[in-house]
């Protein structure tokens, strides 16, 4: 799915991310890890299409176009990620930012109703459903974004730290959940520097040092 070949991104004339190779494979779970600083939020910008970068990126046997809008577009279409920079809209309660991609199709009331209903429930968000999003906690608004981006069906899930503001009965919970969506074919990559995560929910590990894959 993903092959990268001898991949660098500068920015401001510095090195962010340096001569990465590697492949990811339909359907796997895989962890970038490392110290903050090392790249992984910059290596999932990256697979997301925001970072102009030198090299080989294949998707899917293709050359990536990200300079294409269209292109670019549908690629986020089908790849969603969750950065640290939780995309909630503030203006909204909770359930009204988990029924935003669905009024968007616009999908019939009541379809909408039991889909965000399903959400609520599976992230432990029921209670806070009429609560703007600074009036709930981190770990909260993380579980919020992680649900509307799921809302979404994605195929391929970047995530960011999604676990780094929860306690470890939620964090448990929400690994459990995305190794069920794993099992049904979607692939994810998640990147943190949880040392328990890596062993209660073992997979493959990509480890950074300074924009490098070691």
């Amino acid at each position: 799915m993903f092959k990268l070949k001898k991949i660098n991104v500068t920015y401001q004339e510095d090195k962010i991310l340096h001569d990465l190779s590697f492949q990811i494979q339909s359907g796997e779970f895989v962890y970038l890890t490392g110290k903050s600083g090392a790249g992984k939020s910059s290596l999932l910008r990256l697979l997301h299409g925001e970072l102009s970068f030198s090299g080989d990126f294949i998707f899917r046997e293709h050359d990536v176009q990200f300079e294409v809008p269209d292109y670019r577009r549908q690629f986020q279409k089908m790849v969603k990620y969750v950065s640290q920079q939780l995309m909630v809209d503030s203006s909204k309660t909770v359930v009204e930012n988990l029924a935003i991609y669905d009024h968007f199709k616009r999908k019939a009331q009541n379809s909408v109703a039991e889909n965000v209903a399903k959400w609520l429930s599976i992230f432990s968000l029921s209670h806070l459903r009429e609560h703007y999003p600074d009036e709930i906690s981190g770990g909260d608004q993380s579980r919020l974004a992680l649900a509307m981006a799921l809302t979404t069906q994605p195929r391929i899930l970047l995530l960011d730290e999604p676990t780094a503001n929860l306690d470890p009965k939620m964090s448990a919970r929400v690994l459990t959940y995305l190794e069920s969506l794993n099992a049904q074919g979607v692939t994810i990559i998640l990147a943190t520097h949880d040392a328990s995560i890596l062993e209660k929910f073992p997979h493959r590990c990509l480890e950074l040092r300074e924009g490098e894959i070691v």
